[in-house]
């Protein structure tokens, strides 16, 4: 916390015009594919943390619905995963929704150059990412994770700048190494409203897609950076979501790093759900969870937990005649556990066929 108090993050700095570095033909407003820029959303420069001792900055597309009163918006920051880089067209489905919105760059890149593979740099980036595993001999300030954190809570400076935005009601949600970042940064960060990490979760050194590519997570990077040590920090209202069988982020592993958050969470599992950048900015119920918290809208559906009894699966149940049931019949839950869903109807407090 001390670091990034220190990094200046927590106050916007100057905000610069980044039109000039997007005027090509080869950039990408969305995940995979180039072409006209979503209306009303604009390139900007924000300060980054120092990096070995020299300035910074980070690329940001900002979004902003036109003709908002003076603090009347919500907003949200948004931060992509690996691989990934600041969507203008993420940014542009939450101003559709009536929300500033910034997203931003956390590796030193540009939206230009080969998706996936070789992003632009530009001149005054940070560490690449994402991870910085390689990186752990530097100085904690001098990481993908510090710097990834302090441009984060720097966009979220930024957004609560705005005159039009209401400072009070700003969200968070990052996609994969994004909801790692969500992860550390709630922890960090009270300020936001409330944080949405989709698929991350703690435990590095229990991740098998980590093994599987030969990475084995230096003790002094998980002391410093596994969300497992930060989640205890959190403080705001959090949504968890990720799919059922994802590879990255094995349910277990997710469910472990949930429950280590002592405030408030509401949970959202997607069955099969595909693990990508478009599925993560398309649940319906990050969006719902934004309008609950920032708009004052209709709570997400609570549940209480259930219990089974001589074969029934029991529980309180909410105001709707119809349910459906996602459940697997494995003994433990893993990466190829076999989901089953049903549609049921209910009666009290039975499931019945």
């Amino acid at each position: 916390m001390d670091l990034w108090q220190q990094s200046g993050c927590f106050e916007p700095g100057n905000i610069t015009d980044a039109e000039a570095a997007v005027d090509a033909d080869d950039v990408f407003y969305s995940e995979a594919k180039r072409g006209r820029r979503p209306g009303g959303v604009r390139a900007i420069w924000l300060e980054g943390a120092a990096y070995r001792g020299r300035p910074t900055r980070v690329f940001a597309w900002l979004g902003v619905p036109a003709g908002a009163q003076p603090r009347s918006l919500p907003g949200m920051v948004l931060v992509h995963g690996g691989g990934g880089t600041a969507f203008a067209t993420w940014v542009h489905r939450w101003v559709k929704r009536g929300y500033a919105a910034i997203a931003i760059d956390t590796c030193g890149n540009l939206p230009r150059g080969e998706v996936y593979t070789k992003w632009v740099r530009h001149e005054q980036a940070g560490p690449p990412g994402s991870g910085g595993f390689d990186q752990v001999g530097e100085n904690l300030a001098d990481q993908w994770p510090f710097h990834a954190v302090a441009a984060t809570i720097k966009a979220h400076s930024v957004l609560r700048s705005l005159p039009e935005v209401d400072p009070t009601r700003i969200g968070l949600t990052g996609i994969s190494w994004g909801g790692f970042v969500t992860c550390l940064t709630a922890a960090t960060d009270d300020r936001f409203r409330f944080a949405a990490p989709v698929y991350a979760c703690g435990f590095y050194d229990q991740r098998v897609a980590l093994a599987a590519n030969g990475i084995v997570p230096d003790r002094r990077w998980l002391d410093a950076w596994d969300p497992a040590n930060h989640l205890k920090f959190v403080r705001i209202p959090t949504l968890w979501t990720t799919g059922s069988n994802d590879f990255f982020f094995p349910l277990a592993l997710w469910t472990r790093s949930h429950q280590l958050v002592p405030a408030e969470k509401t949970l959202c599992v997607k069955v099969r759900s595909p693990h990508s950048h478009v599925h993560g900015w398309r649940i319906r119920e990050i969006e719902a969870f934004a309008d609950t918290h920032c708009r004052g809208g209709r709570e997400l559906c609570p549940l209480e937990t259930p219990t089974i009894a001589g074969g029934r699966l029991q529980m309180p149940w909410p105001e709707t005649p119809v349910a459906t049931i996602c459940y697997t019949e494995d003994a433990e839950v893993r990466i190829n556990s076999m989901w089953k869903i049903r549609r049921v109807r209910m009666d009290g407090k039975d499931c019945l066929d």
